[in-house]
């Protein structure tokens, strides 16, 4: 309450003595101290508060604490009128190690009612109550109370005793005592004071371990060894230091391992005794008060102890000024990485090393599809095309191509064999964050067991076995079942009906960028539907949920961009405000159920599906419910919640919040004075009036549903970011420039990565035109350009490149011109495995044969594919797959009495493939290998099947067996799908 400045005081202000209202609306005698001395000591410790007018007498010195420890005076003195005094709730100040009023009681003084429920902690809670109800008179209750005669031997004041036994009161040690006083004064109910004790001793707690176990972990990452962990040593010469500081650490890591332990059981604990708190709650004026107390209380805590562990790590070694911006990795592991294992991860993500092996095959399938699609096109459209020498020219420049020198790599041998040391490295894993292009490197086992504490939730219902072949078969009976009563056509049977399948597998990815993570980890559950068996069903589905929330709720694209524009369109006055809020785990909290009965009325009522409502709901629930999972080889079903990584995810979630929404809260929009409304997934932005109710929004939107619930951010110095936009806020208006995340990495696809040059100026050019448009002054983007320039300089880009590109840009942003008409041409694409400047340059020659000799309405579209990136490589995959469980593949069945062997191609999972050879019956055109059996009395090694190459186009996989077939000694009558053109 100490204000700002001192002022002089006259005497007989100090002197004058009165009353005032009190708490509850109580009159309270003004009580001065008798003594010259003292008046002279509170004038020297007073403070005015200029904004308040309040005027504060303090009791700092030792001869005022003691003489008048139990009471402290404080007046309000209004502008207009000296003599009256009145005094609010904070007003009364009791000594400082106790918190007497709080702001529910000033609700209660406002209405003047207060009524005090009875309890069974016996008088002292009924004499408090009937001092507050008597305005702190003498009453029989006080009477027969045993401090009562103590203070009437000291004192004749009726009130003065009253207060005094109050204050006694406060300062007995007895917890139901001050249980009772607590619960009069603050409104709380019967009981709870320990109960809040307790929490706010155990929150306290937790916040302790929280860190130590942060520091610890920091330790760990940066291989410093803290006091604690180092012990008395009879020797520590040259020889015996590795082995010391090998000691040391595995101190550290038994610490790390206790405290994760102690921390995941205080967090248990505490979460517990606030459920238990809550239930005995009953809307209490106070309990938002307490929380806020307790969240001031945390956050100083925890910055305090963040602070001093900071201080520590720098004097034990870790750089000065380290900052979590621009960090690449985070190493939670207990596993030290070494000084070259960090200049490789530092490279980044998306960093892609040179592939020195080329990969012939693939080449030469690549040209064969093309010239195979080539001829297509001529006959389709009755062109003309010289196939000769298109043949003859294309063989010739690719047989060039594959005899050229490969790249060099851009990792030495020393960086290849620490990256090769990492990949083997079984207790450790290496996974990509979540939101950030940064490694997080964790302990095997602890990934493990937070994936599991996730699924074994009643979310999610663990099965027995695999039932995905049982599943599978079902949902093909029931695709069949629609098209023969014809309420799907082949057409869309087609679409529908799985070409491949695999188990979908989940994976979990850590959220650095939380406050926090550092000793409080979460994990984003990821579920990989790619090739499960309804992937097919859930993108022709999705494609038309999306259409139907298009014409039911006229949805359009809400995205920075967008939102710069409208935000810059509308005048806004200096008493708006902006409101920011967060839907917490977003696809985990959709009512699956609900989400699937809005997608099935508003394709029907839109009439986008021609079938009926129970067999629309069936098989969106096989979509969903029915989708079997494995993770860690378990296997599990999501019984709520619809599964992130699914095709149809995003669109039910996106329609059950736009069908919330219209219902529940855009009508509320005049009355809540709202004056616009973004919202983009799971992020809102809220434009509103200078007098709206922030805490009225907030209940309406966690009132919507009851498993949505929100998070809220108020905007803060005038500023306020939302998605990669930061919204200031001038006396001018407003003004936009880029956001970026604390923990965003501050690097791009690296220069010498291997990916083609056109790619990494697509990344470029990205970055400079999103600058351009977001930022809506001058300076702002001069200041962006610096930032993006300096960041893609350090990732080895040349100044000339970013120079030319940025120059560009601009140019492109002020061209007035309208697009020209295009004619439009047929687009045939043309994969390469990129090799450096030589694909490049290929792909030219590819481009001016096909315009020399090839038909003049078709257009090649050449494309690059890299290979595998560092988070590819490293992200192991969470279990071994099974060979057999293998589809998309062409594979070589050997015989065992012979050297020949069967050379086919699937699209099926391999295991149904090699069913359908052993029942194959001999004779029959696809009896091979069993003819080969039967005939020579061999034995077929059908336990040993080999994939030889996995390739999802039909077309590639076909071109792919012609040319493995001409490198085995093959079965009589196994025979080719497709011949070549080109290299036959």
């Amino acid at each position: 309450m100490e204000g700002k400045e001192c002022t002089p005081i006259d005497n007989s202000f100090i002197t004058s003595g009165g009353s005032f209202s009190g708490p509850f609306g109580l009159k309270m005698d003004f009580i001065l101290p008798d003594d010259k001395e003292d008046i002279t000591l509170m004038k020297k410790h007073y403070r005015k508060n200029w904004n308040t007018g309040e005027i504060i007498i303090l009791h700092n010195t030792k001869l005022l604490r003691d003489k008048y420890r139990n009471l402290s005076l404080c007046k309000q003195i209004h502008s207009d009128q000296k003599s009256s005094f009145q005094s609010n709730a904070s007003d009364l100040v009791i000594d400082s190690k106790w918190y007497f009023l709080n702001s529910a009681i000033r609700s209660n003084s406002r209405n003047n009612a207060y009524n005090p429920s009875s309890d069974s902690d016996g008088k002292d809670r009924e004499i408090m109550t009937s001092i507050v109800n008597s305005e702190l008179k003498i009453n029989p209750l006080m009477q027969k109370h045993q401090l009562y005669q103590t203070w009437k031997s000291k004192m004749r004041n009726p009130m003065k005793i009253a207060l005094f036994f109050i204050s006694s009161l406060i300062q007995t040690r007895s917890a139901k005592v001050k249980q009772s006083f607590y619960s009069i004064i603050q409104g709380m109910p019967p009981n709870i004071y320990p109960v809040i004790r307790s929490y706010e001793k155990e929150n306290k707690r937790t916040i302790q371990i929280g860190q130590h176990l942060a520091f610890i972990r920091s330790c760990v990452t940066y291989n410093i060894i803290p006091k604690f962990a180092k012990f008395k040593a009879c020797s520590q010469g040259t020889n015996q230091k590795s082995t010391y500081n090998s000691l040391c650490r595995h101190i550290l890591i038994d610490e790390l391992k206790l405290k994760e332990e102690q921390y995941d059981k205080a967090r248990l604990k505490l979460k517990e005794m606030k459920m238990r708190l809550e239930q005995n709650i009953d809307s209490n004026p106070w309990y938002d008060t307490w929380i806020k107390k307790v969240e001031l209380s945390s956050n100083r805590l925890l910055k305090n102890l963040k602070a001093k562990h900071e201080r520590k790590l720098i004097t034990l070694g870790m750089p000065h000024g380290f900052s979590e911006k621009g960090r690449l990795i985070y190493n939670f592991s207990t596993k030290s990485l070494t000084k070259l294992q960090h200049e490789i991860l530092e490279k980044g993500t998306d960093y892609v090393r040179s592939n020195t092996r080329f990969d012939r095959m693939g080449c030469i399938v690549e040209v064969e599809k093309l010239f195979k699609e080539v001829k297509e096109h001529a006959i389709a459209t009755n062109s003309t095309i010289d196939e000769f020498n298109l043949k003859q020219e294309l063989r010739r420049i690719t047989l060039n191509y594959m005899k050229q020198r490969r790249s060099q790599s851009n990792l030495t041998n020393e960086e290849k064999d620490a990256l090769l040391d990492l990949l083997k490295n079984e207790e450790i894993i290496i996974v990509k964050s979540d939101k950030v292009k940064a490694f997080v490197v964790l302990n095997k086992n602890y990934y493990t067991k937070k994936g599991r504490e996730f699924l074994y939730t009643t979310q999610f219902t663990k099965l027995p076995s695999n039932d995905t072949d049982l599943t599978l078969i079902e949902f093909q009976k029931f695709l069949e079942k629609l098209r023969r009563k014809k309420l799907i056509m082949d057409s869309e049977l087609q679409r529908l009906k799985p070409n491949t399948y695999r188990n979908a597998d989940a994976y979990f990815l850590p959220k650095i960028h939380k406050p926090n993570a550092f000793y409080n980890l979460k994990f984003r559950p990821i579920v990989s539907c790619s090739d499960s068996f309804t992937n097919n069903a859930s993108k022709y589905l999705a494609k038309i949920l999306k259409n139907a929330i298009a014409i039911e709720f006229n949805h359009q694209k809400c995205d920075s961009f967008v939102i710069q524009k409208e935000l810059l369109s509308i005048r806004i006055s200096p008493d708006t405000r902006l409101f920011g809020f967060d839907i917490e785990n977003l696809y985990p909290s959709i009512p699956l159920d609900e989400a699937i009965a809005s997608a099935v009325d508003l394709l029907v009522k839109h009439n986008l599906i021609s079938i009926p409502k129970t067999e629309l709901k069936k098989l969106l629930e096989f979509c969903t419910k029915r989708l079997t999972f494995e993770f860690e080889k378990e296997f599990f079903k999501q019984n709520d919640g619809v599964p992130m990584g699914s095709p149809i995810a995003p669109i039910l979630s996106e329609l059950f919040l736009l069908k919330l929404e219209n219902s529940k809260f855009i009508p509320n929009f005049k009355e809540n004075k709202i004056i616009k409304y973004w919202r983009y997934v799971d992020d809102g932005l809220l434009l509103l009036e200078n007098n709206s109710n922030l805490e009225t929004i907030k209940k309406t939107l966690n009132s919507m549903h009851p498993k949505i619930k929100f998070t809220f951010e108020i905007e803060e110095d005038n500023k306020m970011h939302f998605l990669d936009l930061m919204i200031n806020r001038n006396d001018r208006g407003l003004v936009t420039t880029i956001y970026r995340k604390p923990s965003h990495p501050l690097i791009y696809h690296h220069w010498t990565s291997n990916i083609a040059r056109n790619y990494k100026f697509a990344v470029v050019r990205n970055l400079f035109n999103r600058a351009l448009r977001l930022c809506s002054t001058n300076w702002t983007k001069n200041l962006e350009m610096q930032n993006i320039q300096s960041q893609l300089l350090n990732s080895g880009y040349p100044n000339a490149v970013l120079k030319r590109i940025l120059t560009q840009e601009i140019r492109k942003l002020n061209k007035t011109n309208g697009k020209e008409n295009l004619i439009k041409k047929k687009q045939l694409y043309f994969g390469i495995n990129y090799n450096g400047e030589n694909s490049e340059q290929y792909a030219r020659l590819i481009n001016r044969l096909l315009r020399k000799y090839g038909p003049c309405s078709s257009q090649v579209q050449v494309y690059y594919r890299k290979s595998a990136s560092f988070a590819q490589e490293l992200q192991r995959p969470f279990r071994k797959k099974r060979v057999k469980a293998n589809s998309n593949c062409i594979y070589r069945i050997d015989c065992k009495n012979c050297e020949k062997c069967y050379i086919g191609e699937t699209g099926r999972q391999l295991n149904i493939r090699i069913k359908e050879h052993k029942s194959a019956k001999v004779g029959s055109a696809s009896a091979t290998v069993n003819t080969h059996a039967a005939e020579l009395n061999h034995e077929i090694d059908f336990e040993n099947v080999t994939p030889l190459r996995m390739e999802t186009n039909m077309t590639k996989r076909k071109l792919l067996e012609t040319l493995y077939m001409g490198k085995f000694n093959l079965f009589p009558g196994n025979q080719r799908s497709l011949e070549l053109n080109l290299f036959n």
